[in-house]
């Protein structure tokens, strides 16, 4: 193709590489060395493969003519709604097409991770990643690399320590992944920036879903379900009820990292009242946004205040908190995908390490039930955080007393220990 070529095309190469990549030429299947696309490779095996596009991101859908994003709940059925995606600038004023780009961007993140699985996993001998080093900013924008650096921490450490560009700074070979031995023939020459690894023949991570995919923990009252579990986008243009109450309290907490002195900052609201208006397909009732407003202000001051505050957390002693709101995870457990999103999950560090975690899950209802009948009401709930508990230890491989879960009520302005 570079022969055939325009001279003025092979010139600049980034024109001829999107040439080679419109064009789509397969080599022929009796040459030892072959290149295609990623999705071109479905279904084949080879005895070595060599990614080069470790560092495209992930997840980036475009704005602009002929570009659509379309809302259905159910894939074996025809679309419930179809919008086009805009630029970004044009969506502050229509936060239905944001909720639109926002599923186009959800779905292109779930081909890219597909698309990036189904490379790694067509070698039969080795596998090598050709990455790009860190840059100075290093903003670990979603990609190939990146999984690779959450994954292993001596590839992140690797990575950052090797100053040297077209060096091979990782290595894992059969015996690190299933404790075999594995032989690497040392007399040829590795690609530029590359590594080595066997493929597991187990995936730990899969595809992650919708909440409410069947083989996981029950997702949050709030996830995007309302009555009947129906999705609360899907709610907009079904005509069911939509759950703003529920969502406007999780909406409130999502914006704390942590809690300061005075409480909840007010001035959080209006990012609140946009961010569910999106989710509910129509502006906040005035006099339910006031009502939320001040039951989350009161219950921040109370006993449920202290799952908001670093001080709860020192005697695990850590180097550092983390937190992540809204949390998404797939984990494998005894053969099954486990799958959800975990409302608040607050990470503790040591040496770079997550060395212990917990969950916390708001609930909103249950005001007015004591003893037995609340019992009875958090059983699940209970049985949902156990759930949580274990994907967190299996996916920072902590120990079970080392991962906490806490639900707190909002309603009730307390807190009980799962």
């Amino acid at each position: 193709m570079a022969h055939d070529a325009d001279a003025a095309d092979v010139a600049r190469p980034g024109h001829f590489v999107r040439s080679v990549e419109s064009r789509g030429v397969r080599a022929a299947a009796s040459e030892r060395v072959r290149v295609m696309t990623i999705h071109a490779s479905k279904g084949l095996e080879f005895d070595e493969v060599v990614l080069g596009s470790m560092d495209r991101a992930m997840g980036t859908v475009d704005g602009g003519a002929g570009k659509w994003s379309v809302l259905a709940p159910d894939p074996t059925q025809a679309p419930i709604a179809i919008a086009p995606v805009l630029a970004g600038p044009i969506m502050e004023y229509s936060p239905i097409l944001e909720a639109f780009r926002r599923e186009a961007e959800v779905g292109r993140i779930f081909d890219d991770v597909s698309s990036f699985y189904v490379g790694v996993t067509r070698a039969r001998e080795a596998l090598h990643l050709v990455c790009a080093p860190p840059t100075v900013s290093d903003t670990m924008r979603l990609s190939g690399t990146r999984i690779m650096r959450l994954a292993f921490p001596e590839f992140e450490a690797a990575l950052r320590a090797t100053k040297i560009v077209n060096e091979r700074f990782w290595e894992r070979g059969a015996d690190a992944v299933r404790g075999e031995v594995a032989v690497h023939d040392q007399g040829t020459s590795p690609p530029a920036r590359a590594e080595v690894l066997a493929v597991s023949p187990v995936p730990a991570v899969e595809r992650i879903a919708r909440p409410g995919a069947r083989g996981g923990p029950a997702p949050s009252s709030h996830e995007r379900l309302g009555a009947g579990g129906v999705p609360l986008f899907e709610a907009e243009f079904t005509g069911a009820d939509d759950g703003a109450r529920g969502s406007l309290a999780h909406a409130w907490f999502e914006h704390v990292e942590w809690l300061g002195a005075d409480g909840i900052d007010p001035r959080s609201e209006l990012q609140v009242l946009r961010a569910v208006a999106v989710e509910i397909g129509r502006p906040v009732d005035a006099v339910l946004g006031a009502s939320v407003r001040a039951l989350v202000m009161s219950a921040a001051q109370g006993p449920l205040g202290e799952c908001l505050r670093p001080a709860r957390y020192a005697s695990w002693r850590c180097d550092a908190l983390a937190v992540r709101s809204e949390m998404p995870f797939v984990v494998q457990i005894d053969g099954r995908i486990q799958r959800g999103r975990m409302d608040r999950v607050v990470l503790g560090m040591q040496g770079g390490r997550v060395v212990r975690a917990e969950v916390v899950d708001w609930k909103t209802g249950a005001r007015d039930l004591r003893g037995a009948e609340f019992q009875e009401r958090i059983a699940p709930y209970r049985l949902q955080m156990e759930g949580y508990r274990r994907a967190l230890a299996a996916m920072f491989d902590l120990a079970p007393d080392a991962v906490s879960a806490v639900l707190a009520f909002v309603d009730r302005g307390e807190i009980c220990e799962a």
